[in-house]
């Protein structure tokens, strides 16, 4: 290969990967400033919230600093990655926490994150979330985080609605009354028929005051076109539930016929409890 084919080569696969007019806003939670920052690697802004005013096109990155950031956001309808740049740089994610227990911006009924139009979340430590560490909509990612110490109703660590992606986190320590792990609602009533991935999560320590302990699954299409649950390669272990399903508790439901469903496959389930009811590993009702 030539030299001019390879920049093209090159150039090539950087447009692929970079969507047309997408930008870079940095954030910087000890340096930064949400006065006079513009977002640049030179001049951070502080926040994730002020960066996401600063974002307008679907594929913009906010790449945010180890630090801890005391705020709850919504990315709102528009596709954002938010990734930490410790976990870029090391594969790591202890240092970069979205602290929901601070005194800013966070309220009772706020979740930490709110993720919508096929946003990412990517290399945090989420923790201490009055009502659920992230929610999730619209094909929204979360991926590579750790999120811990959060409580709900409905899912203390993730709540999932539609169809979402959620991959190789580690959700530990939450607590809800359904699904303390995660509360997964997989329905196509807005048209979503993409289907839910829960895949390579390590799933441990949870608690549900109600059903499923890791984690609540309830498959609701109502078109008769999906979207289908694939829960796989997951370790679902040591969760307690005082009703169904210690590790999993799984509800299907539907207005029409479909070939949509849950299916649960490869996954490690095992040291999971309940207190007098069925399904101690994991229930299908």
């Amino acid at each position: 290969m030539n030299i001019r084919a390879a920049l093209s080569f090159t150039l090539a696969a950087w447009l692929a990967l970079t969507p047309i007019g997408a930008v870079d806003i940095h954030v910087d939670g000890v340096n930064g400033n949400d006065t006079t920052g513009t977002g640049t690697a030179g001049d951070p802004v502080r926040t994730i919230t002020t960066a996401l005013t600063l974002a307008s096109t679907p594929g913009d990155r906010i790449l945010v600093e180890p630090a801890t950031y005391e705020e709850c956001f919504d990315t709102g309808f528009i596709e954002v990655e938010i990734r930490s740049t410790e976990f870029d740089a090391s594969g790591t994610n202890g240092s970069t926490i979205l602290e929901g227990g601070g005194t800013l911006d966070c309220g009772a009924a706020d979740p930490v994150a709110i993720l919508d139009g096929g946003s990412t979340l990517e290399g945090f430590t989420v923790r201490n979330g009055q009502n659920t560490g992230v929610v999730a909509f619209g094909g929204a990612i979360i991926t590579n985080n750790l999120i811990t110490g959060n409580s709900g109703t409905w899912g203390g660590g993730v709540y999932a609605f539609g169809t979402a992606t959620i991959t190789d986190n580690v959700i530990a320590g939450n607590s809800a009354a359904y699904g303390g792990g995660m509360y997964i609602y997989a329905t196509d009533l807005y048209g979503d028929t993409d289907g839910m991935q829960i895949e390579g999560n390590e799933i441990r320590d949870n608690e549900a005051t109600l059903d499923g302990g890791g984690g609540y699954v309830f498959s609701f299409p109502q078109n008769g076109v999906g979207p289908t649950v694939t829960i796989s390669t997951n370790d679902i272990v040591d969760n307690t539930a005082d009703g169904f399903g210690g590790g999993l508790a799984v509800f299907t439901y539907s207005y029409a016929d479909t070939t949509a469903g849950v299916r649960v496959t490869g996954n490690l389930i095992e040291g999971n409890d309940v207190t007098g009811t069925p399904g101690g590993g994991a229930y299908v009702g």
